[in-house]
Order: structure tokens, then sequence, then C-alpha cells
């Protein structure tokens, strides 16, 4: 009886050893896992372009998007600076395919002109009222960073930054920074021009309407990111938009506020996006703020 006793002893401890070494093998397993997932699920949320095309993830694979404000804003801008100028004179058959409604003609921001390419493209002269002509817009004013002698630089011809528009309110946008107004003077689509309204600025502003508010605030932020080694501030109204943060441009106080708030209340759309593909073609660089939604907080809140 005490053999029989000392056999199911033993048998019973056997047991129990097989049952405690299983269990610690299962939970290294099933943690070795969990770390995996967790891991991964961390670099994803962390990372902005995890989610986005394949394609367009590897035209950013040199950035480190751990980085935020200046650090990240000039490794972005060593990757957009790289790019093909194709000169002002391409630019007019460039928006026949960056800038060209469903019904094929002129996608114009600042007036609900049905303008139809080459048609209506300026020919010089006119343009002394809404709906004649459309012409090329430089949303960042080229006397900003040197008129006619800037002509030859990349800045003067990027089509991240210019549209075509009609050539009346074009001109009557002049070389005013854009901001928030009361009018007096409006445009037929909604647009106006008057005293700015906007914390910071007083002076005369071009307050483009809501549904393109954040098309441009997105054309300021890749503009002041891939020329930020530039001179952008050479006239008192650039100087509203942009200033220097030691040897770099970046915006103005006044400028983050407003185009922040701009881009949160319209953001990134359809249309935006096929002009980034569009221009891609062309100058074999992106507008990463339109890539990526969001991004501007990382670099100038």
């Amino acid at each position: 009886m005490k053999k029989k006793i000392i056999v199911l002893s033993a048998l019973f401890l056997l047991l129990m050893g097989c049952s405690n070494n299983k269990t610690p093998d299962n939970s290294v397993n099933n943690s070795s896992e969990n770390t995996i997932v967790d891991s991964n699920s961390q670099e994803n949320s962390e990372s902005p372009i995890s989610g986005i095309d394949e394609n367009v993830a590897k035209y950013y694979e040199s950035i480190q998007f751990s980085k935020t404000g200046k650090e990240l804003k000039t490794q972005l801008s060593t990757l957009l600076v790289k790019h093909k100028n194709i000169g002002y004179s391409a630019l007019l058959n460039a928006f026949k395919t960056t800038d060209v409604r469903e019904d094929g003609k002129v996608y114009d921001m600042y007036s609900l002109a049905d303008f139809e390419f080459d048609v209506d493209k300026d020919p010089g002269t006119g343009g002394t009222k809404e709906g004649e002509y459309y012409n090329r817009e430089h949303s960042i004013p080229n006397s900003w960073f040197g008129g006619k002698k800037a002509e030859s630089s990349p800045m003067y011809s990027d089509l991240f930054h210019l549209y075509p528009t009609d050539k009346y309110v074009n001109n009557e946008r002049g070389n005013y920074p854009y901001g928030e107004t009361n009018g007096p003077k409006k445009f037929n689509n909604g647009s106006k021009l008057g005293s700015c309204t906007f914390s910071g600025y007083t002076g005369t502003v071009f307050e483009p309407i809501d549904e393109y508010k954040g098309d441009f605030a997105r054309s300021y932020f890749y503009f002041v990111t891939c020329y930020e080694k530039e001179n952008i501030t050479q006239t008192s109204e650039a100087k509203v938009v942009f200033e220097k943060d030691g040897t770099i441009s970046t915006l103005t106080t006044y400028a983050k506020n407003l185009f922040l708030k701009w881009s949160k209340n319209d953001p990134v759309s359809e249309k935006e996006i096929k002009r980034n593909n569009e221009v891609y073609k062309y100058q074999n660089n992106r507008n990463p703020f339109i890539d990526i939604p969001g991004l501007e907080e990382s670099i100038f809140a």
C-alpha cells in the first residue's frame, strides 16, 4: 500500500511538472506575439505615411517623421527642392491637366467663369472685367521673392503655387497677402478684397472663398518649406506672411494662425489629390501637406 501511494505521488508530481513547464512556454509565446503586434501598432501610429499609397510613401522614405518643427521642415525642404523647373511658358499647357474641371474647362478658384483652355487665355491685353480671360496667378506674389529677376528660378514657375485664374480678379488681388475681410470689394464667386479682420494684421488682404482656403494654405506650407533657404521677404507685403528664423524662412505668427485655421476648416479635397499627382508628373516632387493631412501641425503649430 505504501509503495502504491509513493508511485501515485510521483506520478502526480510528474504531471504537475509538465503542466508548470507548459504554462510558461505559452506565456512567452503569447507575450512575444503581443509585443510584435503592439510594436507594429505603435510604429504605424507614429508614421504619418503608414496609411498612404505605397508609391507615394516611397517618395518620403528618406524623411524621419519622428522629427518635428524646424528639423522636419528642413528634411522636407531638402527633398522637395530637388524638382524639375518646367519654366513659366510651359505653365499654360500644364494647366490643361493640373487644373481641368470634369467638364473640360478651366478650374478657376478666383471666379465663376467658364473659361476654355487656349480660347480664353490672356492675350496680353484686356481683362478689365471678370470672365474675359484667365492667366497665371502666383498665389505667392513673385514680387515677394524678386519679381522678374526671379523668372529663371524654380519659384517663379512652381506649379504648387501657380494656378489659372480670372485675369481681372488676379490683377485686383495684386500683391496683397491672403487674409479675412468684410470687403468692401467682392467678386462673382464670393472672394473679397478689403481691410483684414484676422488678428495680427490690419492692412488690405484678399480672401478666397471657404472652399479653397485650405488649398491656398497648403500651397503656402509647401512654398515656405521647399524654399526655406531663399529670400522670400523682399517686400513689406511678404513680411506680413514670411519671416526669418535664423537662416531659414518660416511663417509669421499671423500667417501660421491664419493658414492652420484654413487648413483645418477646409481639409484636403479630391481636387487637390488629383492635382498633386498631376504636378508630380511635371516636376517630380510632391506637396506633402496634401499627401499627409495634419503634417502642418507637426511643423507650424
